[in-house]
């Protein structure tokens, strides 16, 4: 839809209509804003990066004007905002919070109009505390899984808006919100935290940090880490039930693996709090002639269920599968 020198994007998979007083409303924007209690925030208008072809600037010089509601949830009455100009202000298609307090938790709608032309989008913003004696909400975490012996890169997510142009960001990173002195094969690179080979110690909430003004800036990332299983050997023994085909059946059998180490149950799954590995293996066997019968069998999925995996040892185990002819 072209309205004047305003084009409207469609490739918001977001649904809109016509709402109060006859503005296109964009409903609830994809991108919803966190923070911690004390922490700046700024939320930027989103009809200006998605909606419409043009910038605040444009939009300007076309005679519209910008307007900022706030509602305690999407629907509700929209009272207009009333910027003090010092802890929350109105800063071109933004509005910034120096600090955010538990007080600003709501929906904050941006409003584009003139007096043939309206749009409407809102954004959402949660103002959280750090849980109980750490520097983070739990809730307000990113999440990472990294491979065992493998390379990772933890970023400083979302710190954007809190870096002024031209100057090196200065990045403080912490584990489990204490300082540490990293080894030798951990990098830190301007908003990154590279880990060249991965260890199982290394699991974690790792929380960088960045001084803004008289305040700081925190992003809190939880890595988690998982282990490659090698390829073990399958071993049959004599199974507990008759073998019929297209049936299933249960055998008990060692499984027997070589590896010189070990690997902490919590590495087998990528569910951490589960303690079962699983390991799958497939066996073919030959077709076998009586006369003019020709059979063929081949063991489609045989499940390995254990407590944990210790290279070099010996676990007796179930053994499940099924015979398809």
């Amino acid at each position: 839809m072209v309205d004047g020198n305003f084009e409207v994007t469609g490739y918001m998979h977001i649904a809109h209509g016509e709402g109060v007083e006859g503005c296109t409303d964009w409903s609830v924007d994809y991108l919803k804003y966190k923070v911690l209690l004390g922490e700046p925030v700024r939320i930027k208008c989103a009809l200006f990066y998605g909606y419409i072809r043009a910038n605040y600037t444009h939009a300007q010089s076309a005679g519209l004007s910008l307007m900022w509601y706030k509602s305690a949830g999407h629907g509700d009455f929209e009272e207009p905002i009333s910027f003090d100009g010092t802890r929350m202000s109105k800063e071109e298609d933004a509005i910034w919070f120096r600090p955010a307090e538990l007080d600003d938790v709501g929906y904050y709608s941006c409003v584009l109009r003139n007096s043939t032309y309206c749009m409407k989008v809102s954004m959402s913003l949660t103002v959280a505390e750090n849980d109980t004696d750490l520097c983070y909400n739990s809730k307000m975490r990113f999440f990472e899984k990294a491979e065992l012996s493998k390379s990772k890169d933890i970023t400083c997510q979302g710190i954007e808006d809190y870096i002024q142009p031209g100057v090196e960001p200065e990045i403080v990173w912490y584990k489990e919100c204490k300082p540490k002195q990293w080894r030798q094969t951990i990098e830190r690179r301007r908003d990154t935290l590279s880990i060249k080979e991965v260890r199982e110690d290394d699991i974690g909430n790792y929380t960088c940090e960045l001084q803004f003004g008289n305040f700081v800036v925190r992003r809190t990332t939880e890595l988690s880490v998982t282990a490659v299983l090698p390829q073990l050997p399958c071993f049959l023994a004599v199974p507990l039930s008759p073998l019929r085909f297209g049936r299933l059946f249960v055998m008990r059998s060692p499984a027997i693996a070589t590896q010189p180490r070990q690997v902490n149950s919590t590495l087998c799954s990528d569910q951490s709090s589960s303690s079962v590995c699983t390991l799958e293996c497939t066996l073919s066997i030959p077709c076998l002639s009586f006369g003019d019968v020709k059979i063929c069998a081949k063991l489609v999925l045989m499940h390995f269920h254990g407590a944990a995996v210790e290279y070099g040892g010996v676990d007796e185990s179930m053994l499940v599968g099924s015979f398809d002819e």
